[in-house]
């Protein structure tokens, strides 16, 4: 995770896509979460957690 705006990782409520990547991928070995694709993934963890 990162609180830049990255496009490393595709899906989630922004929607980014393939096309998407190459418009912030800042790094060359390890995908990170920008701020709202973490808060995502945050909230659909602990929502399946408390089922």
């Amino acid at each position: 995770m990162t609180g830049q705006e990255v496009t490393e990782c595709i899906g989630g409520l922004q929607e980014i896509n393939i096309n998407d990547l190459a418009y912030r991928y800042q790094t060359k070995c390890d995908p990170r979460l920008n701020r709202m694709q973490a808060l995502e993934l945050a909230y659909l963890f602990s929502k399946n957690c408390m089922l």
